[in-house]
């Protein structure tokens, strides 16, 4: 869990739960997924960011929980959030590109492990 440098508009601190990282590999991006739990103690919801050339976050429950979510943006600055978990999923991937990749688990009691990975052979040679 990673306490976010903004509350919202009541004072109440946000977090953001990881749930897991993936590697972005495509034609014409690479980067990272991070997706977890973004929450104020009172709403909790999905939420992916993406990083590399082009960041976005997504907030999952603009699409699937629109009541809930509506409020919960209400009490936010959206961009000031935006702009935070970024900054914070960047932060996770930066430590991994050149590590490997860590891939997190819930708060389940699971523990995390982290992945050696090698550049792809033909990416190597290309």
């Amino acid at each position: 869990m990673v306490w976010l440098n903004v509350s919202d508009n009541n004072g109440n601190a946000l977090y953001f739960v990881t749930d897991r990282i993936e590697r972005l590999s495509g034609m014409r991006t690479e980067g990272f997924t991070v997706s977890g739990i973004l929450g104020d103690g009172g709403y909790e919801g999905e939420v992916i960011v993406e990083v590399g050339e082009n960041p976005q976050v997504t907030f999952v429950d603009a699409w699937l929980a629109r009541g809930d979510f509506s409020r919960f943006v209400a009490s936010i600055d959206r961009e000031r959030v935006s702009a935070a978990l970024t900054e914070v999923a960047a932060g996770l991937t930066g430590e991994l590109s050149s590590q490997g990749i860590t891939t997190p688990r819930s708060g389940r009691g699971e523990r995390s492990a982290r992945i050696a990975e090698e550049r792809t052979p033909w990416r190597a040679v290309a």
